[in-house]
């Protein structure tokens, strides 16, 4: 059986949850959370997403199989497109790159019908397609991993408030740029002509994967784990969200970056302590958000 790993269509704009890995293996370690997962997604309108990122991750933990079968039936839950496509998508729509959509339809449990659907989707998870996606993102971790280790001699010497501004600035427009010259290269022929003009901050997800590096591993000099690469590219697809659920350290530089750079006002950042509260053994689900 091979996990099916087509995208469909897109639809409208969607409320879109996204828990990182250790929040997803919090909801299938703990008994019955699968249910008050899915009652909360029902109570708030929200959509479950998952990256691929975070299936081979799981992949390489068997006992996860089925509950996260059972989770993505129970959830409806939804594949978050590639990240590369979304920004390919976002050039195309430039400026108005707040059109594109992340989902991919169907949802996943559509991709397997019937009463063996299941089964037919935890014999996927074993499959060869994910064990060469887990090659790849370990190849990156190789690649990936030193240029984070050298990224906090990158500091300017300067701490100035203003400096430190301008550096960071910088730092984001080189780096969507550099994307953008991977991803779309004709789009990055267009920049040419005027690049005062561009404005990176559009591409959400780029922008943010920038600034989130820029203070973990530049500002505050944070030593890099292997766990880091796959780590970052998740999140690209915070800004599309309506709510993130991740790790403590995270959700505190995700805070950090709403009130000091006014990036992702529109998404809540919950931690760890939040899922307890929601989808734990003694969870009352928390107050509505807007």
């Amino acid at each position: 059986m091979r996990l099916n790993l087509a995208f469909g269509a897109r639809t409208g704009m969607d409320r879109i949850l996204f828990c990182d890995t250790n929040i997803i293996r919090y909801i299938l370690d703990t008994p019955n959370a699968c249910a008050r997962f899915t009652g909360f997604l029902r109570d708030e309108g929200l959509l479950h997403a998952i990256s691929l990122i975070q299936v081979t991750e799981l992949l390489r933990l068997p006992r996860y199989h089925g509950p996260l079968a059972q989770l993505v039936f129970e959830a409806d839950s939804f594949f978050l497109d590639w990240w590369k496509g979304i920004i390919y998508e976002e050039a195309q729509a430039y400026p108005q790159t707040n059109r594109v959509e992340v989902l991919s339809r169907p949802s996943i449990r559509s991709h397997y019908p019937g009463s063996h659907g299941p089964d037919d989707l935890r014999r996927a998870l074993a499959g060869k397609d994910l064990e060469l996606l887990w090659t790849e993102f370990e190849d990156q971790k190789v690649r990936y991993k030193p240029v984070m280790d050298w990224l906090p001699s990158t500091l300017p010497r300067s701490r100035t408030k203003r400096s430190i501004d301008v550096d960071f600035s910088l730092h984001n427009y080189g780096v969507v740029l550099t994307v953008l010259r991977d991803v779309a290269p004709e789009f990055v022929e267009v920049v040419k002509v005027d690049p005062e003009a561009f404005m990176p901050t559009l591409f959400r997800g780029a922008y943010l994967h920038a600034a989130y590096n820029y203070c973990r591993f530049i500002l505050k000099g944070m030593r890099s784990q292997p766990s880091d690469v796959m780590d970052v590219h998740q999140v690209f697809y915070v800004p599309y969200c309506a709510m993130v659920i991740t790790e403590k350290s995270m959700a505190g530089l995700f805070s950090q970056l709403k009130k000091d750079r006014s990036l992702i006002d529109t998404v809540q950042i919950q931690s760890m302590r939040y899922a307890r509260s929601a989808f734990g053994p003694k969870a009352g689900f928390p107050r509505r958000f807007p």
